[in-house]
């Protein structure tokens, strides 16, 4: 039983640091473009060209366990960069996607993510902006309602709903000496929320599994070796 033992130990000290992650959260929001200009034809419609109605994607890709965290059953809220300057962002990426052409924000200094359904109010809010010289580019998606028709099943939820009231946001980008390169206002019509597994708690890689797994043949290696010395001292 001893050697079982240190051969588990072993195979656990051999995992890698790591091993253990937590899941990320991506948000997508989909809808169109109520006011907006593309000063430099980021989005490929030409410079200086009227946003104005033009579908859009926005997606976030969040990690639950960084920032300041609050929590509760029916609630979720974590902030960071912006938002919380002393912790860390929870906002990994945020890209803005319009004519098929995609602005990648950066993410120096990211803002944050809140989940909320509590009674009377259904809230799903997301941020990613950085400070770029002397402007902030931003891109900001809230929905807010007053009642609670979003379900909330947890952070490890998949989520995809049509969004009817109260939906909006803003999108803008500069160049580091303050040049715009778009800016405008969106409404977003529809979200998805997908988790990469089971929230904030810890899922094996691959790696560790295949290390666990050869944990418990060890142990199983070792049982027969012990049956085996076992007969044959009976036969003696």
């Amino acid at each position: 039983m001893k050697n079982a033992f240190w051969a588990l130990a072993l195979a656990v000290a051999l995992l890698p640091a790591g091993s253990l992650r937590a899941a990320n959260i991506t948000i997508t929001w989909t809808g169109n473009v109520v006011n907006g200009i593309d000063d430099s034809n980021t989005f490929g419609l030409g410079s200086g060209a009227d946003l104005t109605d033009e579908s859009f994607t926005a997606k976030f890709v969040v990690d639950p366990t960084a920032g300041f965290i609050q929590t509760a059953a029916d609630f979720f809220d974590t902030r960071g960069g912006t938002d919380v300057p002393v912790y860390a962002s929870p906002v990994l990426s945020a890209e803005l996607t319009i004519n098929s052409q995609t602005f990648s924000f950066q993410s120096d200094k990211f803002g944050g993510y809140t989940r909320d359904a509590r009674p009377g109010r259904s809230h799903i809010y997301t941020e990613a902006h950085h400070q770029s010289g002397p402007a902030v580019d931003a891109l900001y998606v809230n929905v807010f309602l007053f009642d609670n028709s979003i379900p909330f099943t947890g952070i490890d939820e998949n989520l995809a709903i049509a969004l009817t009231a109260g939906q909006w946001g803003v999108f803008q980008a500069f160049q580091p000496d303050g040049t715009r390169l778009f800016v405008g206002n969106l409404i977003g019509t529809y979200v998805t929320i997908n988790s990469s597994g089971p929230g904030n708690g810890a899922v094996p890689e691959p790696s560790t599994a295949v290390l666990l797994g050869s944990a418990v043949a060890a142990l199983g290696i070792l049982r027969r070796c012990r049956w085996a010395r076992h007969k044959n001292s009976d036969q003696q």
